[in-house]
């Protein structure tokens, strides 16, 4: 048995306030095409994620009419816009990552399909003289592009669109060096840069962070391939494109001639003037990594002092555990200091936002600090945002979260797929950097990857065992003849208590660390070894006192996972259990319906009911109403892949903190089943005894037919034993108050079954379809094994159930 560990969470706790100063060091990535993922955690991952979700994702774009809009521009019609007006954008934003993919995996079939919409979105985009693309604004609101004229720029997401465009160009050049979306993307930022500025230029800035970084990427484009001057057939200039990146970052705050969007999108004051991290997560965290992007291109801007001020007030004071960050479902946004409630918004596209944050500022400064945390994001709120299938996915994932929150099979709003694929695309080019003067080990994946050192190059190659085990084995060797010592700098996780590293089986007692790296500087030899062993025990975790949320609770971490509880595991005992604070929890096989992981188990106690008979008053009253029971986690990306099921993260460390324990009754102790459920939606929840405050109170589990309409269904259950009753009460689920697809019932009626038919219970009375309280149909004692309800549905309106009551 490993022994826990009890950590305190540094990253809420408190983090040194490191020098914002930016270092001389400047890191770049290792091109995709030179790394070579080979992995038993993360190669199937990648698998699916090719293979399945960016199909699947462009399957449902394409039925949801995103790219018809492309051919009614092209058509040259108006109105008929399909989907919301950042579409453009998120279709853009797919072409990026799944050509991240390719330059991985090279699939013919894929290529040719993201090449199809390319030429399609190339055509569309060449419509207009200037190659402006935002298919809603010209399809339905021509005359208020850039939200001028009265527009909205907040929703017509112009410019938000244009910075998809950029990106998906430098990314789509990167892989296939076809030029087509780049000419268009440049002809674009040239239009864009002649126009905006303070007045007498159009004061613009993205509503939506994201073009900032994306013209960064667009200017290194044109710095890396000079040749493309004398290729391409308008201006290039790459100093004109980063400075219209700068100029988005500049003209925040400054309104004359613009409406402002205030502290939602860090636009309240100018930018040297933002103190703490606020407003819209996502916008937050692409405009401070844009910047980190801004300043690794141009150190003298001062861009990097403000992105790093942000990063650790966001680091210190304003992140989750997970590493996920915008605590506020209202505006989507962060909160104040220390004010993370365990069901916070925490919207996957912040987590992802927050993942390329760390990594902007790495580039600019090679300290491990920010890469542990970019590690911390990614195993946990990152990981979490699409289903082991490949095909469902979340747009939020808080730490707690009811039955009812589940996964979704697509969204009126699905931002979130794109962002993810955006990241583990690029993935392979993070394991290592590469500078003048080291190269880096970033994080522990089974790889290889030639990684230059100033004028050398070093072939290495990972094998480990992380992230549920911390042996890692790299073997070193140098390309070519290289008589000079060459620095390697491999990470040491901010979560490590204890390790071991050695090069050819000699161990290296006291090795040399900077900033986080175990620093090695040798003349290496082909064949040459570095292994590290890592101590990964369970860890308790707790959190700055000021995080009122977690007073009492701990979590459990090992190496970069976080764990978590789900009630398909502990048969619905979470709300009722809780940890002494020296509980230990050792690994174990994962529970049935999932693969892939380790879990943990933890010995905990369970509160039980209190009797009718209780004592008011007694010596052990408390004590006799608890058990000792076995509690299973899992890692927290796995949660919400085996239907519908509620789960904690922090658990409680006392028996204040668990929900009063309710006696079994007849309908919690029966097995229900219906005529259909919705896949988001869960028959448990028609007996857990959770009560609603109001038929429409989506902070509990809930029971629907949805998406059936005006049918007749039933819901049904099995007692225990025959049991005598006298009524059924039922608390309807309706959505009218906010305008959604619920309605109470038209008719519903009791029946129970004799000889094996179903037949109605005689003498009931007539069903009630009251909202906001439980609805009573009464009838003579009847003794009963199976009883239904069959329920006729209102024309056009579907109906669901919170909780049922058997008498």
């Amino acid at each position: 048995m490993n022994p826990v560990r009890s950590i305190t969470l540094a990253i809420l706790v408190s983090l040194p306030l490191f020098g914002s100063a930016q270092d001389a060091t400047t890191l770049h990535p290792v091109p995709l095409e030179q790394v070579s993922i080979n992995d038993a955690f993360w190669s199937p991952k990648r698998t699916i994620w090719q293979n399945v979700t960016i199909n699947d994702c462009f399957d449902k774009f394409e039925r949801d009419g995103a790219f018809e809009n492309f051919d009614r521009l092209i058509a040259g019609q108006t109105g008929g816009h399909r989907g919301a007006p950042w579409f453009d954008g998120l279709v853009l934003e797919m072409i990026r990552g799944a050509n991240d993919f390719l330059r991985s995996n090279p699939d013919a079939a894929l290529q040719a399909r993201i090449d199809g919409y390319v030429t399609q979105i190339c055509k569309a985009a060449k419509q207009d003289p200037n190659c402006f693309l935002s298919s809603y604004t010209q399809l339905e609101v021509p005359d208020q592009r850039w939200g001028r004229n009265g527009g909205k720029l907040r929703f017509q997401h112009d410019v938000y669109n244009a910075g998809c465009l950029f990106e998906a160009a430098a990314h789509y050049y990167w892989a296939t060096g076809n030029t087509n979306l780049l000419e268009v993307a440049l002809r674009l930022a040239n239009h864009m840069a002649e126009t905006f500025g303070l007045p007498p230029k159009v004061n613009v800035i993205p509503a939506h962070a994201l073009p900032e970084e994306a013209l960064v990427k667009l200017s290194q484009v044109l710095t890396q391939h000079p040749e493309l001057s004398k290729t391409l057939s308008i201006d290039v200039d790459a100093n004109k494109i980063l400075d219209l990146a700068k100029l988005f970052v500049e003209l925040r705050g400054k309104h004359d001639g613009r409406e402002s969007f205030g502290q939602y999108a860090q636009d309240d004051v100018p930018i040297r003037d933002q103190k703490t991290i606020e407003g819209h997560a996502v916008r937050a965290t692409l405009l401070y990594g844009g910047l980190a992007a801004i300043a690794k291109e141009d150190p003298q801007s001062g861009y990097f002092a403000v992105a790093d001020r942000m990063w650790r007030n966001m680091t210190g004071q304003r992140m989750y555990v997970t590493g996920g960050v915008g605590a506020i479902a209202d505006d989507e946004k962060f909160g104040a200091d220390y004010e993370l409630p365990n069901d916070g918004y925490l919207e996957t596209c912040g987590a992802v936002g927050a993942g390329f944050y760390h990594l902007n500022l790495h580039q600019v400064s090679p300290d491990a600090k920010y890469i542990d945390q970019f590690e911390r994001v990614l195993y946990n709120a990152v990981l979490s945002g699409v289903s082991q299938s490949g095909d469902r996915y979340l747009y939020e994932s808080p730490l707690t979260a009811p039955a009812s929150k589940q996964r979704w099979d697509w969204h009126a709003c699905p931002c979130c797929p794109p962002m993810f694929l955006k990241l583990t695309g690029a993935l392979p080019g993070y394991v290592y950097c590469q500078s003048d003067d080291a190269a880096y080990v970033n994080l522990f994946i089974g790889s290889e990857a030639t990684v230059r050192v100033g004028e050398h190059q070093l072939q290495l190659r990972q094998q480990t065992t992380y992230p549920f085990g911390g042996q890692v084995r790299l073997q070193v060797s140098p390309v070519g003849e290289v008589s000079d010592p060459l620095k390697l700098n491999v990470r040491i996780p901010e979560w490590c208590q204890g390790f071991k590293i050695a090069i050819n089986g000699n161990a290296i007692d006291q090795p040399t660390l900077e900033r986080g790296y175990a620093s090695l500087l040798r003349t290496w030899k082909p064949g040459d070894e570095v292994t590290l062993d890592f101590e990964m025990p369970v860890q308790t975790v707790s959190a700055n006192p000021q995080v009122k949320a977690d007073l009492g609770r701990v979590s459990f971490q090992k190496g970069p996972l976080v764990y978590c509880f789900e009630e398909i595991d502990n048969t619905d005992r979470l709300r009722f259990s809780y940890l002494s604070e020296t509980a230990t929890a050792v690994p174990s096989e994962p529970p049935s319906g999932i693969v892939g992981i380790e879990s943990i188990r933890v010995k905990a106690k369970q509160r039980l009911p209190v009797k009718d008979d209780e004592s008011l008053y007694g010596q052990d009253v408390i004590g006799d109403i608890t058990e000792d029971i076995e509690l299973v986690g899992i890692p927290f990306f796995a949660h919400s892949n085996r239907g519908p099921t509620g789960r904690q993260t922090w658990m409680p460390t006392t028996i204040l903190l668990t929900e009063e324990a309710k006696a079994e009754t007849i309908a919690s102790q029966g097995t229900w089943t219906a005529s259909h459920c919705w896949t988001g939606d869960t028959i448990a929840a028609v007996n857990d005894q959770v009560m609603a405050e109001a038929s429409d109170d989506d902070s509990i589990p809930r029971f629907t037919w949805w998406d059936h309409r005006g049918t007749s269904e039933w819901l049904q259950v099995e007692l225990a034993k025959p049991s005598e009753l006298r009524s059924v009460e039922v608390y309807w689920w309706d959505e009218r108050r906010v305008n959604r697809h619920c309605r109470v019932p038209a008719t519903w009626r009791v029946l129970h079954q004799v000889d094996g038919t179903w037949k109605p219970i005689a003498g009931q009375s007539e069903g009630p379809v009251e909202l906001d309280q439980f609805n009573k149909i009464s009838f003579p004692p009847t003794t009963v094994q199976k009883l239904r309800l069959e329920v006729q549905l209102q024309p056009n309106w579907s109906a669901g159930i919170l909780e049922i009551q058997l008498h």
